[in-house]
């Protein structure tokens, strides 16, 4: 038998009306941005710039941070801004 907390929530709906895609490990989630990925106009050619290039030669730009704003915070404690 299974109790409450085994239950799943029905999944949810992306804006557009496709499945929506959530993460199954707990806390934030991170996204890296390299510069690559704003050397062109549109974003076809931006992820193909990314994807032509080796990750040793990759240059970060970036990062992005997304969850409850409470383990984002403790994630990036003590980090300082760029100036």
């Amino acid at each position: 038998m299974r109790g409450p907390s085994a239950a799943r929530p029905p999944p949810s709906r992306s804006p557009a009306g496709g499945p929506r895609l959530t993460s199954v490990a707990p806390g934030p989630s991170a996204a890296l941005f390299t510069e690559d990925l704003f050397a062109t106009g549109n974003d076809d050619d931006n992820r193909a710039a990314v994807l032509g290039a080796a990750a040793e030669d990759l240059t970060l730009a970036g990062v992005a941070v997304h969850g409850p704003g409470s383990d984002v915070d403790q994630a990036l404690k003590g980090l300082r801004p760029h100036p």
